[in-house]
């Protein structure tokens, strides 16, 4: 049976900078996951020592709660797909709006032809990295989030050396759907292939596990009718294919069954 990726959480109840403390009505759950889009290396590796939200009424200074004392080792963003994820975030935080999610990042490295190295310290990996991020906690829902990193073009080159500036598209889970398949060739072998579809004018791509039949899984998709485009990867031999009027439904799966490329 498959399995998804869990990384160890502990699971806190916030306090603020100056050690205030929340009774069980000030409280609410916020659930953070982080998924992936693939890229063409071997291993993209991080580490994320603390995320912190902010609360929209305050000071860019001021109003940061973390939500994850415990660090997250060794999160390898290139098994983030098909379903797989790493939980970043499972807490009691205080209720009320936020407006930014912070990642404090530990060393993160990079595989590509076989070799691995740091990347190189810029702002984000000094600083931290802030996303914008609207979302309320309440006592009677839980907050649930997807972060859907592209680590495509979250990785860039200059010479010998890579850099790490996160692309992130964000999600309230309650509010997006999955869409699942297998892509076979005429004799219903599995061809390894790219599936992706435009979201507000971003590409959102995953690439199918040949291991399991072929089978894919595009995660975060809000509700909304696409066009899947399915596109063999590396394999000349094989035309790509376009499935159009595909619905997907809040917190639903569609299945849009075997693809076969010709």
């Amino acid at each position: 049976m498959r399995k998804k990726i869990l990384l160890p959480v502990v699971i806190i109840f916030l306090m603020q900078s100056c050690n205030q403390s929340y009774n069980a009505d000030e409280l609410g759950v916020l659930n953070i996951i982080l998924v992936d889009a693939p890229a063409f290396y071997q291993k993209v590796k991080i580490d994320i020592e603390t995320v912190s939200i902010h609360n929209a009424n305050s000071s860019a200074e001021v109003g940061w709660f973390v939500a994850n004392r415990e660090s997250i080792r060794n999160i390898d963003l290139l098994l983030l797909r098909n379903g797989n994820y790493a939980q970043l975030v499972l807490s009691k935080v205080p209720i009320g709006k936020y407006d930014k999610i912070k990642l404090q990042f530990g060393p993160c490295s990079i595989t590509n032809n076989g070799t691995t190295v740091l990347f190189e310290q810029n702002n984000v990996l000094q600083n931290g990295f802030i996303q914008d991020c609207s979302f309320e906690i309440s006592p009677t829902k839980h907050c649930e989030l997807a972060f859907d990193i592209d680590v495509y073009k979250s990785v860039s080159k200059t010479g010998m050396l890579y850099y790490f500036n996160p692309k992130f598209r964000v999600q309230d889970v309650s509010l997006t759907g999955w869409i699942k398949g297998t892509v076979v060739n005429s004799s219903r072998n599995s061809v390894y292939a790219i599936i992706s579809t435009t979201i507000l004018g971003d590409t959102v791509r995953t690439i199918n596990d040949t291991l399991f039949g072929g089978e894919f899984l595009l995660s975060g998709i809000p509700a909304n009718t696409y066009s899947i485009m399915v596109a063999p990867f590396n394999e000349s031999s094989y035309q790509k294919v376009v499935i159009d009027s595909v619905i997907v439904k809040p917190k639903e799966i569609k299945n849009i069954g075997e693809v076969v490329l010709p």
